[in-house]
C-alpha cells in the first residue's frame, strides 16, 4: 500500500468571531419572537432578562423589547421578578 499521493488536508478552523455570530444567529432562531412582541397598552411590561418594570418604572419607557402584562402579579406569575432598589 502506497501513500505517496495521498493528500493530508487541515481542518477548517473559524475564528471566534465567526463561532460567536453563528452562537448569536443559532439563539435568536431558536427565540419565540411572538411572545416578546410590543404591547403598547401594556401597564406591566416584562424585559427579556425577566425583570417585572410597571409605568412608575424609570426603565418603563425604554423597554422596546418586552411581554406585556395587565397586572405585576401576572407578570410574577409567569415567571418574572421585581427590579433591585
Amino acid at each position: 500500500m502506497s501513500f505517496e499521493n495521498t493528500q493530508v488536508t487541515k481542518p477548517r478552523s473559524f475564528s471566534s468571531k465567526a463561532l460567536a455570530s453563528a452562537a448569536v444567529g443559532v439563539a435568536l432562531a431558536s427565540m419565540p419572537l411572538a411572545s416578546w412582541a410590543q404591547d403598547d397598552a401594556a401597564t406591566v411590561k416584562m424585559s427579556p432578562s425577566k425583570i417585572c418594570h410597571d409605568s412608575s418604572s424609570p426603565h418603563y419607557a425604554r423597554l422596546k423589547n418586552f411581554k406585556g402584562y395587565a397586572s405585576i402579579q401576572a407578570c410574577l406569575d409567569d415567571g418574572g421578578r421585581l427590579p433591585k432598589k
